[in-house]
């Protein structure tokens, strides 16, 4: 498991906040995994939170809900120009950037957007993101909760000029939630003392007061998973 993975969820999680979702693995390590959902548009727009970014946003120009931890805070992902994808030092002396994988980087939503966006084909912008405490993936693999595939960097979603953007080409096929189905559910349950993947660079506190969400709830996705029958 590396970053740039996508996590598919199966079709037997039925658990609200990852039903129908597609992952994107953003750092995997031995202190956790952290990523973000990349099918759950909001119907907030990104000019009403973060207007310095709006322009360089992918169609469409909305927060994505990237998972249910730290939801007050914003995190950005865009994809690198084609040319600089091959070459590892693209990003020597460039602050603001880091990169994931191949073509996707993180972006640091304090930095100036003139200085960065003329290396990308463009960005996007996502509420929270989706973490995992040491094992937990690993279990909820070993429980076939998700299917993993190698990402590709472009997708159905397209920057201002109309380049792809993004790791997106799984989540067409596992795509937008069905009708009815809420935008975001529960935060899974970390077991105590467990350490939270932290939010790094690219991430950023904004008050997001304007987009409205449910309670916080706090039901793991294994107890609302649905069991596969036992042969006996």
């Amino acid at each position: 498991m590396v970053p740039g993975t996508l996590l598919v969820s199966s079709v037997e999680l039925i658990e609200p906040t990852f039903r129908r979702t597609v992952v994107y693995l953003v750092e995997h390590s031995p202190g956790g995994s952290l990523g973000v959902v990349l099918n759950r548009p909001s119907e907030t727009a990104v000019h009403d939170v973060l207007p310095a970014w709006a322009s360089y946003t992918a169609r469409p120009q909305a927060l994505f809900v990237g998972g249910p931890v730290k939801r007050d805070s914003a995190l950005c992902m865009g994809t690198l120009r084609a040319p600089l994808a091959a070459n590892p030092r693209a990003l020597d002396g460039v602050r603001g950037l880091r990169r994931v994988q191949g073509r996707v980087v993180m972006v640091d939503l304090d930095a100036d957007p003139s200085e960065v966006v003329s290396l990308l084909d463009g960005v996007r912008v996502f509420v929270g993101y989706s973490g995992w405490s040491p094992g937990q993936l690993a279990g909820e693999l070993a429980r076939n909760d998700w299917m993993t595939l190698s990402a590709l960097p472009a997708g159905r979603a397209r920057g201002r000029a109309g380049r792809p953007v993004g790791p997106g080409a799984a989540a067409s096929a596992h795509a937008a939630s069905p009708a009815g189905h809420p935008p975001i559910g529960r935060e899974p349950e970390l077991s105590a003392g467990a350490r939270q993947p932290g939010c790094s660079a690219g991430a950023r506190r904004e008050n997001l007061a304007g987009w409205a969400h449910p309670p916080e709830q706090t039901e793991h996705v294994r107890h609302n998973r649905t069991p596969p029958e036992r042969s006996t």
